[in-house]
């Protein structure tokens, strides 16, 4: 055999040796997807959604200037670990709970007694960091984040394995009465 030949048969036998008769299941490479304890999304959320509103930035078409920090709300927050738990319970990504319901709904039973309120969901993220980040990017979930009508602000995040995303991050946006 011909130094050609051995050469193009050993390259051969290294590619179909790659071709792994067991092909990565690529929906199960997000199940290490984790959620960050509490006080981590906490402290990572408002650091970057603070940081956001600090400049002016263009959200798709619409610019909008720097804005005031928003501050943590317990109710929010609860707002938002209800629903997160509601898309991985049930393993949806809507603002639609499952029982039909919206924000201003779950703000409102959460004892949120608002004048403004929005919400950002996420899901299929390994990181409250990338989460925000992609919220950010995101035009119209970019205009929820520097919208100065909102004073105040919740976030969770939800894990399950076996379902679709794996994690669900919701972020709850607010302005009382």
């Amino acid at each position: 055999i011909s130094m050609k030949k051995t050469y193009l048969l050993g390259a051969s036998f290294i590619l179909l040796s790659a071709c792994n008769s067991n092909p990565v299941d690529l929906n199960s490479l997000n199940q290490s997807y984790y959620c960050e304890p509490s006080r981590l999304v906490k402290a990572n959320t408002l650091r970057l959604i603070n940081q956001a509103r600090s400049v002016g930035r263009y959200c798709g078409e619409k610019y909008y200037v720097a804005t005031t920090p928003v501050r943590w709300s317990q109710q929010l927050t609860l707002a938002a670990k209800r629903h997160s738990n509601d898309m991985a319970e049930h393993n949806f990504f809507s603002h639609k709970g499952s029982d039909g319901n919206r924000v201003s709904v779950r703000a409102t039973r959460a004892g949120y007694h608002w004048r403004n309120i929005a919400e950002n969901i996420h899901a299929g993220s390994d990181t409250t960091t990338k989460a925000v980040t992609d919220l950010i990017g995101s035009p119209g979930h970019c205009e929820n984040i520097m919208d100065p009508n909102y004073q105040e602000m919740g976030a969770a995040c939800s894990r399950r394995s076996a379902t679709t995303y794996v994690t669900y991050y919701t972020q709850t946006f607010g302005r009382r009465r």
